[in-house]
């Protein structure tokens, strides 16, 4: 049975305070200041190192570029554990959120009325963009391929085709402002970001693929390809989706390329790419390299076809079921034009287009055509009543409702009102159980348990943990301040774990016995000691 590719999500989170008058010296020091101590006395108790910002479910959480909150999930087994481990971080937040939001109360009487919201969504208002990136383990023959200077590479302009034409149902949706006054709607965020198709940069110059080799792992049998062109997602369907089809067409890539045709390569990636964003009628065509034009949708046909016949042979169950699930996203886009609520609180951007369509509808009566394709509707100088004495353009109400609906409350945000919770994707239990623990049967396993058995020490020990490795030293400093100073004398510890396979959940030979020696931990489970020899 072949192994299910490791896989990862890192989340940039738009922190915000409502409302927005508050000065930028808050908004950058008191709120982030509460929401981050909120994590270490909540987690971490109180340590100052925050276990070099590891969690106890084996996933990352620290303050990146700008300010944004940062996930990264712990390494999963499969698009669908991932899916739980994503969902997770976004529960995890939201308790993170409500009681720093207590705790700025307490310590600032005087901002009773200001509240912390954290968004998952890519751009704000002001044009700036932060990002949703992917990581997927894949062999060093085909990072190379797809990394490569050169311009003439066929495995990577075919997984640049596929990656592009999937934002279909990646997307989560931008509402643009144009300079008549009327809006218009793009079905993804991140693509009028993307200027390259690969570079080693995640702040400017961005491409659709990273180029930085940072494996974290033993280089000589994996590399992380690090993607960070998509969109983030509220629905779990479209993560699903996004690393289940991508783990496949990698798969492919690396054992029978040949299966993919010459017509499946885009002549121009990055102006594609704004084609398609920017036609949310799915009518959008490219030029392929034979000189042919296809939508995106009959590119993703081509692929998932092609898909579907290569798993029936080569496969595991959990290909499968992408598959399946592809093709019905598929098919229920091919009859969008008819049928748009067929997707609903399972896409992104069709979700957005149609909460936001319908509000306008309804307060502005206005029942003919698309609202976001007519040059002569008045968005910006109409004000309408949408409560007693309230009243507002509808473009300013398209925008407020462009944003809540990444709002990670589920009580609030937009998306979880129409959600169609599917259990037969995951259970809330799966995803409940993933907020304090790791997800089974690789690396972060291990990590997560040491992180908990190691938090308890942090009077004594500087801990830094990394994706591959942990380290565990004697603070000298610490140990003369204790009152049984003298339980301690004569021990110098130094200990490096290092963890470079990351399908490997057991510690390396000997060092169980060393963690019982130094009593740092009494018993370790049978899944975490060292394999027999």
């Amino acid at each position: 049975m072949k192994k299910p590719r490791i896989i990862g999500q890192e989340v940039e989170y738009a922190l915000a305070t409502i409302p927005y008058a508050l000065p930028d010296t808050l908004i950058r020091s008191d709120a982030a200041k509460c929401f981050f101590d909120t994590i270490r006395e909540r987690v971490f108790e109180n340590s100052d190192r925050l276990l070099s910002q590891f969690l106890p479910n084996g996933a990352r959480l620290y303050c990146d570029t700008g300010g944004h909150p940062e996930y990264a999930t712990p390494e999963c087994l499969g698009p669908k554990q991932l899916v739980c481990a994503e969902q997770a971080g976004d529960r995890f937040l939201e308790q993170i959120q409500s009681q720093a939001n207590r705790i700025l109360k307490e310590r600032k009487p005087a901002y009773q009325t200001y509240q912390i919201r954290l968004y998952k969504n890519n751009t704000d208002n002001r044009g700036e963009t932060w990002g949703c990136h992917e990581n997927y383990l894949i062999k060093p023959r085909l990072f190379s391929e797809l990394t490569s200077p050169l311009d003439k590479n066929e495995l990577r302009n075919i997984f640049i085709s596929y990656l592009i034409s999937s934002i279909i149902y990646t997307g989560s949706g931008d509402v643009v402002k144009l300079s008549n006054n009327s809006l218009a709607f793009h079905v993804s965020q991140r693509a009028k970001s993307i200027t390259r198709i690969f570079s080693n940069s995640t702040t400017s110059n961005r491409p659709l693929i990273n180029s930085r080799d940072e494996a974290h792992a033993k280089t000589e049998e994996w590399r992380r390809l690090h993607l960070i062109a998509r969109d983030s997602n509220m629905s779990p369907l479209a993560v699903y989706l996004k690393f289940g089809t991508a783990s496949i067409i990698l798969e492919m890539l690396e054992t029978n390329p040949r299966l993919f045709g010459r017509n499946m390569v885009l002549r121009d990636p990055i102006e594609s790419l704004r084609y398609i964003s920017g036609d949310s009628k799915l009518k959008a065509v490219s030029v392929c390299s034979d000189y042919l034009e296809y939508t995106a949708l009959e590119f993703q046909k081509m692929f998932c076809e092609t898909a579907a016949r290569y798993v029936e042979q080569n496969g595991s169950k959990e290909d499968k079921e992408v598959v399946s699930r592809w093709q019905e996203v598929l098919d229920a886009l091919s009859r969008y034009a008819t049928e748009p609520e067929l997707l609903v609180g399972k896409i992104d951007w069709i979700t957005k287009k149609y909460l936001i369509s319908e509000k306008i509808r309804k307060i502005c009566k206005y029942f003919e055509g698309d609202v976001f394709l007519d040059p002569f509707f008045d968005y910006c100088g109409k004000r309408v009543e949408i409560k007693p004495n309230q009243f507002v353009s509808p473009a300013d109400l398209a925008m407020a409702m462009h944003y809540q609906y990444h709002d990670i409350r589920q009580d609030k945000g937009l998306f979880y009102l129409v959600s169609k919770n599917d259990e037969t994707l995951v259970s809330k239990e799966d995803v409940d159980s993933m907020i304090d623990d790791a997800p089974k049967g690789a690396r972060a396993e291990l990590r997560g348990f040491l992180v908990k058995e190691f938090k308890q020490y942090g009077e004594i020990y500087d801990m830094t943990f990394n994706w591959n490795y942990c380290c565990l030293q004697d603070n000298l400093m610490k140990i003369e301040q204790l009152s049984d100073v003298e339980k301690y004398a004569n021990r110098f510890l130094n200990l490096t774990f290092e963890f470079p396979n990351p399908y490997e959940r057991r510690l390396p030979p000997g060092y169980d016995e060393v963690l019982k020696f130094h009593k740092i931990i009494d018993e370790i489970p049978e899944q975490f000691r060292p394999a027999a020899k």
